[in-house]
Parts: C-alpha cells; sequence; structure tokens
C-alpha cells in the first residue's frame, strides 16, 4: 500500500509521529496519479468495497501561502458549479478546521493520460482522433463560458483523453469571471499574469481587462500543437517566449505538415490573430466553421505497432538482410522466425537474331587466319562484284570463296597507288599478282603478296623443281598441278623483289622528278589524336585503308 510523502523539500511536520501514511483525512490512498509544486493528485478509496476517486491535496508548504489555499477553493467551487461529461466532476471539499489544518477535494476517477503526454509519445493517435478531441473540448469550455467562467490555462496538460477518445477538462484552478463593463472602461491592468507561457494570449501576456476570446487564443495553440506536434511559438528566454504572442505572426500549420489543409489553416490563424475582436465570438461560432472543414489532405490512419516478433524480424532483415548461412538460420529458429522464401530465378533474355547484315556500320576486326585456306568451287559472280554486297578492299578477311577472285577492274591488273587487297587475302594461282608500287609499304598485318604462293621466287615445287625467274608484269608464276602452299614462316626473310615497272600515271597526277633519285610517295602528315586518348599502333592492326567521305 503507498505512503503519503510530505511536502516537497521536506517531511509533514504537522502529522504526529506513528500516523497512518496510508490514509488522507477518512480515505485510504491505493496509488499516486501526479503531483506538482504545490499539489498532488491521489487515487483512493473510501472504504473496502467503495468507487475508488481521485483526491486532489495542497501540499503542507503550500497551505501557509493563502493564495494557493484560496486557488484550490476556488477551483472547487467552479468546477462544482459545472455539469458536462467532458468536465471531470467534483464531489467534495474539505478544507481542515482551526485544530487541524489540511485543504483538499475529491473528484471522479478518470483512468488516461494528458493530452501533451499523448503528442509526445504518440502524435499520430492524438491526429486519427483529432476531430472527435477537438469538439469534445470546445464543447467544455463553451459549457465554462455560458456559466461565466474564462479558465485562463487552457493546455494539453489539461486535458485528459483515453484510447477510445472519450475527453475530461481537469483543472479549473485559474477560472475567473471575466472583466466588467468599468474594468473595461478604465482598462484597468491585473496586477500579475497568470498562465502558461507558451499558451496565452497577447492582451493576458499584457495584463489588459480579460474576455472569453482568451481562451479561444489558447485553444488555438492546442490546435497548433496537436497538427504539427509543437507549438507556434519558442523562445530562448521566457522573455522571449512572451514578446513573440505579442509581436509576430505564427506560420500556418501546412508548413509544418503538409497534411494539413488550407481551410484548416484558416481556421487555427484566426483563432490566434493578436486582436481578441478579429478571433471567433465563442466556441459555438467555432465549432460551426471545424464542423464543415476537412483538416486533413489525406486520411491519417493509425499505425499498428509492432509486436516482438515482428520486431525482431524487422531488425533480423535490417542488420542480416536476406542471408542464409547457419548463423542466421540457427537465430531465425530461435525467435520462431520462417527463413525468406528464395526469390525465382530471372527469366533468361531472349537470344539474339541470327540474322545480321552481311555489312555493318563498323565491322569487327576479325583474327587473321593462320594459314590460307585450300581452293573451293563456287559459282562466279558477275564482273566487278563480290558476295555480299562488298566493295574491292573492303571485306573482310577470309570471307571471299578461294579460287574464285574475279580479275580486277584496272588497267594491266594492276591496284592503283595506295590500294592492297585485304590483309590476309592471297591470290590464287591462274590470275595475275597485283602490281606494288616502288616505296609503297604494305598494310599492318600483311606478308608479302608472293610469300606461300606456288612457283613464287624462291618457292620450290614438287620434285624439287625450283620456279624461274622474277614473275613478268601482269603475269603469275606457273601452275604447278597438285602443288600444295606451305605454310608460312614469320622468321624467314623474304625473297628479293624482283622490278617492277611503274604503272602508267595521268599527266595531270606526274610530278617532275629529278634524274637519279627514286620516287617517293608524297609524305602525308598523320592526323594527331585528341589529348588524353593517345593512340596505340596495336589499334591499327587488321584495318584496311578506307576511303575518305
Amino acid at each position: 500500500m503507498a505512503s503519503a510523502p510530505g511536502p516537497a523539500g521536506g517531511k509533514d511536520k504537522d502529522k504526529k509521529e506513528g500516523a497512518d501514511q496510508s490514509m488522507i483525512g477518512t480515505y485510504k490512498i491505493v496509488g499516486f496519479i501526479a503531483g506538482g509544486k504545490s499539489s498532488q493528485v491521489w487515487e483512493v478509496q473510501a472504504g473496502e468495497g467503495q468507487k475508488r476517486i481521485a483526491l486532489k491535496q495542497l501540499t503542507v508548504e503550500a497551505m501557509k501561502d493563502p493564495e494557493q489555499l484560496a486557488a484550490i477553493k476556488n477551483e472547487f467551487a467552479v468546477g462544482k458549479a459545472l455539469e458536462h461529461p467532458n468536465i471531470i466532476k467534483y464531489l467534495d471539499g474539505h478544507w481542515g478546521s482551526m485544530f487541524k489544518k489540511e485543504a483538499y477535494f475529491t473528484m471522479e476517477l478518470f483512468m488516461a493520460p494528458n493530452l501533451k503526454a499523448q503528442l509526445f509519445n504518440n502524435l499520430n493517435s492524438v491526429q486519427v482522433r483529432f476531430r472527435r478531441i477537438v469538439e469534445s473540448a470546445a464543447m467544455a469550455y463553451q459549457h465554462l463560458h455560458d456559466k461565466g467562467f474564462i479558465n485562463r490555462d487552457i493546455k494539453p496538460d489539461n486535458v485528459l483523453v483515453n484510447k477510445s477518445g472519450e475527453l475530461k477538462v481537469i483543472d479549473m484552478s485559474l477560472a475567473a469571471k471575466p472583466a466588467g463593463a468599468l474594468a473595461k472602461a478604465l482598462n484597468s491592468k491585473a496586477k500579475t499574469a497568470k498562465g502558461t507561457r507558451s499558451y496565452m494570449a497577447p492582451e493576458q501576456i499584457m495584463r489588459k481587462p480579460l474576455t472569453f476570446q482568451v481562451d479561444l487564443y489558447s485553444f488555438g495553440v492546442m490546435l497548433f500543437e496537436m497538427l504539427t506536434g509543437g507549438p507556434p511559438f519558442a523562445g530562448s528566454t521566457p522573455n522571449d517566449l512572451l514578446m513573440r504572442h505579442i509581436q509576430e505572426s505564427p506560420p500556418p500549420p501546412s508548413m509544418i505538415n503538409p497534411n494539413v489543409t488550407e481551410e484548416m489553416d484558416r481556421v487555427v490563424l484566426r483563432l490566434l490573430s493578436k486582436k481578441p475582436d478579429q478571433r471567433h465570438k465563442s466556441f459555438n461560432e467555432f465549432l460551426a466553421e471545424f464542423r464543415r472543414v476537412n483538416p486533413w489532405k489525406e486520411e491519417v490512419v493509425e499505425k499498428r505497432e509492432l509486436t516482438e516478433k515482428e520486431k525482431a524480424e524487422q531488425e533480423i532483415g535490417d542488420n542480416l538482410g536476406e542471408r542464409l548461412d547457419s548463423r542466421t538460420d540457427a537465430m531465425r529458429t530461435m525467435l520462431g522466425i520462417a527463413p525468406p522464401k528464395k526469390k525465382p530465378a530471372a527469366a533468361p533474355p531472349p537470344p539474339e537474331s541470327q540474322s545480321k547484315p552481311a555489312a555493318a556500320a563498323t565491322p569487327a576486326v576479325p583474327a587473321r587466319p593462320a594459314a590460307p585456306m585450300a581452293p573451293a568451287a563456287a559459282a562466279p559472280f558477275p564482273p566487278g562484284m563480290y558476295p555480299g554486297g562488298f566493295v574491292p578492299g573492303q571485306f573482310p578477311p577470309g570471307a571471299f570463296p578461294q579460287g574464285q577472285f574475279p580479275q580486277p577492274q584496272f588497267p594491266g591488273g594492276q591496284y592503283p597507288p595506295g590500294m592492297m587487297p585485304p590483309p590476309g587475302f592471297y591470290p590464287q594461282p591462274g590470275y595475275p599478282m597485283p602490281q606494288q608500287v616502288p616505296g609503297q609499304m604494305l598494310p599492318v598485318g600483311m606478308a608479302a603478296p608472293w610469300v606461300g604462293v606456288p612457283g613464287g621466287p624462291g618457292q620450290v615445287a614438287p620434285g624439287g623443281a625450283t620456279s624461274g625467274g622474277p614473275i613478268p608484269p601482269g603475269g603469275s608464276g606457273p601452275a604447278v598441278p597438285g602443288a600444295v602452299r606451305p605454310p608460312q614462316i614469320a622468321a624467314a626473310p623474304p625473297a628479293p623483289r624482283p622490278a617492277v615497272p611503274r604503272p602508267a600515271v595521268p599527266a595531270a597526277a606526274a610530278s617532275p622528278v629529278p634524274p637519279g633519285k627514286p620516287a617517293a610517295p608524297p609524305a602525308k602528315k598523320p592526323a594527331s589524336p585528341p589529348a588524353g586518348d593517345a593512340m596505340k599502333i596495336d589499334d591499327l592492326l587488321g584495318f584496311d585503308d578506307l576511303p575518305s567521305a
């Protein structure tokens, strides 16, 4: 059984030694509910089997302050005059006697946390019940005004709300009658400004004569806090906070919570007007406007709290992902969590089309064949037309059918200067040998045209006969029946080149050459590669000289 503690800062000196600490008057203490600087609230019971009620007691230290004693008596008197389902019901008051000093009163017991604690712990739950809470509180304060009292201390701390949304307003300790006509005419100021700084109206801070609009301002601050999670003003010092209430305009709630509608912004900002006559005239007027407004752009839904198993699953998912090793399996087994399902294998991509165009915009570099293929019989092609639509000098090595090389379409079977057969191509026996211009270099990766050709210089025919002298212009070496080309030997030096007469050059393109000096092709200045993209010689292997566009 709980015992009643003494006042803050020391023991209850008025209680005799050995007195029953579990009793307050004739009420038996069941448990502690809340406490402040000047008062404490207890859960008590009048007797065995009796209904439990709440008891608010003034501390012994506060009993010495006449103002505190007057405040608790005033609260009970105001509360006793009220009768509303959303206002806590006041029962009995006990003020002691000249022999026994005590001050307490009893109320109905409503076991529910206050709205301030719920805003801090579960704002989402408050916003789900927002409309019901606002309407119930507004009706309670309207009843207080109807009885002729101003609360002067409306704040979430003084509103109790249970899980079902049932609401009770408590604490009428600062309730007072509004200023009379004479006080308004004289604009007389109160001695002190009473209230809670975060919820005080500007005229309340400046100690002007109070009207019912004071409570509407404090109610607007409470609505702002329910919509956004915090009050509209905050200050570094108490005086700074009070000055903000007087001078600064509050931000619209939707600036902090985008889910708040513009219509709800207008309602709250009207309650928070600096001038009392710009606010609603009463809570009834406020309710009439509030009931036509949708406070949320998207309906707020209650967030279900996770069970211990769901929290464990979430933690494993965050920390371990979808691992399936023995350690995580053991943890899942211990917590009773099923292993994650295996994801279905992704479908293989569709096979690429096998049909490709014969000539691509940028042909891939083909591998150079190790040795030329044996001749194969094939149907001849029309003059000037190669298989697959290739232009002379552009088809890939090895793509041209062996033994079907057509006669070149140039005079004397010669290629123009700078143009040679594709790399890796070798003329077949019985076809003219392309002529080489003196001083002209072979394309990279291409062997001399006569290397490996039967009957060429330095080649041995079957039976040991060596082919004769140089190949005449426009002709080829003698054909040896059944001869097979020997493999190329890269290390063997090529045979001396025979003298080949230069092809005829048109007069317009000819240039005078001094006697005694060999003709050399005109020097071409190589194009410099772009900065940071240096070209390597290996990058040129396997490419043909392509005509300029």
